[in-house]
């Protein structure tokens, strides 16, 4: 990577070619959460330290360790309790391919693939049959090479988020092992 005179300014080259110039910023808010063989309710709140202007969007990193991983009832709301996504993205393939990406999207994904599915919950009630919840189960692999790309999830809808303002993020969420 380098930067060369092109027309009109100074222009950023990968491997001789000409790229579009981009930045990223990007935070963590609370770190890390681990998910255990049972069903568990997750949740943080975040307040953006700047105005995010239409181009904010979350993601969900699995670390580097084979297993699976089940996600439901995903949500991001304002502490009015507004949506921000669409409740419901992972209930359903139409609605995932609605809200959500899937990094890397080609062949450099080498350890994960996602499907919904409808998951058992077991008996909530006593005397009720078994409860099931549609599910975003994210199945990983070790990478043939030794090499964990960084896969993960995105959300594909842009969020737009104010500074000074909170935040709340809450799903379902269980992992094996």
């Amino acid at each position: 990577v380098r930067v060369a005179d092109g027309p009109g300014g100074p222009r950023i080259l990968v491997d001789g070619k000409p790229v579009p110039p981009r930045m990223f910023f990007g935070y963590e808010s609370p770190g890390r959460i681990v998910a255990g063989a049972e069903w568990s309710e997750q949740s943080f709140e975040f307040v953006p330290p700047a105005d995010v202007p239409g181009n904010g969007t979350l993601h969900f990193r699995f670390g580097q360790l084979p297993g699976d991983v089940w996600l439901s009832n995903v949500r991001v709301n304002d502490l009015e309790g507004r949506d921000l996504l669409p409740p419901g993205s992972f209930a359903s393939e139409k609605a995932f391919a609605e809200v959500w990406n899937v990094y890397p999207p080609d062949e450099r994904n080498t350890v994960g693939k996602v499907e919904v599915e409808n998951v058992e919950l077991g008996q909530t009630e006593p005397g009720k049959p078994n409860a099931f919840l549609p599910a975003l189960h994210a199945s990983l692999r070790n990478p043939s090479s030794g090499a964990w790309p960084d896969f993960h999830l995105h959300s594909r809808l842009l969020l737009k988020l104010r500074s000074g303002e909170s935040y709340r993020v809450s799903f379902r969420v269980k992992a094996s092992p």
